[in-house]
């Protein structure tokens, strides 16, 4: 009898203690075009179909939530832009006082949500762009134009008061953690810097061409030539050489269990815990190269697209694919593309899982799926 209860304290320690996987799906995948919209009538469509996708045109824009099928659309005049958080939850219209390169100041910024209602609004900020985060109304403005010796970061709240401030030399890029948190900023030559939502530095990471974190912000991955090092805050988990010197995109899954690294050629997932390789797959036909995939945040579907690259050069870029594989790594859905107009900017997939959507938008042709 004890040992019976031994046995049975013992598997019940291994399910609790095993490394888990994503959850097994079935194949059948079958996603239905259900719009379109022509890339000629617009100059740009960006956006995110968990969130909204804006539609810009000459002097107005259209914001779209494809999930509750509505539309906002405002004017825009020739001395604005129009900016928006990366899944399109927030956008701001910035007022430029010139368009001159050298003259380049906001005037005036305006943060709106995606159902087109104003939240703040502020005049003269000092800055010469913003960042928005997909959380809240609050940005992060820069003083200084991206990439000069002397830029300062100035951080506002959610009703446009600036809470903090920070100086980081050579600006180059910056953006917010998904949950809001935490702002991360590249001081080019000096490494990638994590401030908190009123400028206070967190922590300093080496130098790197790209990086990637996770939704809270605790998992970072810095990618630069053949290396890809994973952190937990500052602890080193996982370094990775990738002969190829191809890094596509890094993400993380919502419970920071498992990574998945988009190379050329190839997505693999790793569980960090134990920093095995889950699986692999790998594009079947050497014509074609991965460029961008999306997914949800807990890896129950990955969104891909890939292009040809082994044409000749005028044909290059003009052939790809959109394709699903499972959270098994296996591919459930599968389409050829074909687009006049050379771009090494498509094809961009993404996906919803909550609202089954999924976009792919082309050099011509912006499409929405239902699967």
């Amino acid at each position: 009898m004890r040992l019976l209860k031994l046995l049975h304290w013992l598997l019940l320690t291994l399910a609790i203690t095993a490394p888990s996987i994503p959850t097994t799906l079935s194949a059948a995948v079958s996603p239905i075009a259900i719009d379109s919209v022509e890339m000629q009538d617009y100059r740009r469509i960006w956006g995110s179909p968990s969130g909204c996708f804006y539609f810009l045109k000459q002097s107005s824009f259209e914001v779209r939530q494809f999930a509750q099928n509505k539309t906002v659309a405002q004017t825009l005049n020739s001395n604005q832009k129009l900016i928006s958080s990366d899944k399109g939850n927030y956008f701001a219209q910035l007022t430029y006082s010139s368009f001159s390169p050298t003259s380049l100041r906001v005037t005036e910024i305006r943060v709106y949500s995606c159902t087109g209602q104003m939240i703040w609004g502020l005049r003269d900020p000092g800055c010469s762009s913003f960042i928005l985060s997909d959380e809240s109304s609050i940005a992060v403005g820069i003083a200084g134009a991206e990439g000069f010796p002397e830029s300062s970061l100035l951080f506002f709240g959610t009703s446009g008061i600036q809470v903090g401030s920070a100086r980081v030399d050579n600006f180059s890029s910056g953006r917010f953690s998904e949950d809001g948190e935490f702002f991360f900023a590249i001081s080019s030559g000096k490494g990638l810097i994590k401030f908190t939502t009123s400028g206070k530095e967190v922590f300093r990471y080496s130098d790197c061409n790209r990086y990637s974190v996770s939704r809270d912000g605790e998992l970072v991955a810095i990618y630069k030539d053949s290396l890809v090092n994973i952190y937990r805050e500052q602890t080193l988990l996982t370094t990775r050489k990738i002969p190829e010197l191809a890094v596509r995109d890094v993400r993380f899954s919502s419970d920071d269990r498992f990574v998945a690294i988009l190379l050329t050629r190839r997505l693999q997932l790793f569980d960090l815990d134990s920093s095995r390789l889950v699986w692999e797959y790998a594009l079947p036909e050497s014509g074609y190269q991965f460029f961008h995939f999306d997914s949800d945040s807990s890896f129950t579907y990955f969104a891909c697209s890939t292009n040809n690259s082994a044409d000749a050069p005028e044909r290059r870029n003009t052939l790809g694919q959109a394709l699903l594989i499972d959270a098994n790594g296996i591919p459930v859905w599968q389409t050829e593309l074909s687009y006049a107009e050379w771009s090494v900017k498509y094809p961009e997939v993404k996906i919803d899982l909550p609202a089954r959507i999924l976009t792919l938008l082309t050099a011509e042709r912006f499409r929405i799926y239902s699967f």
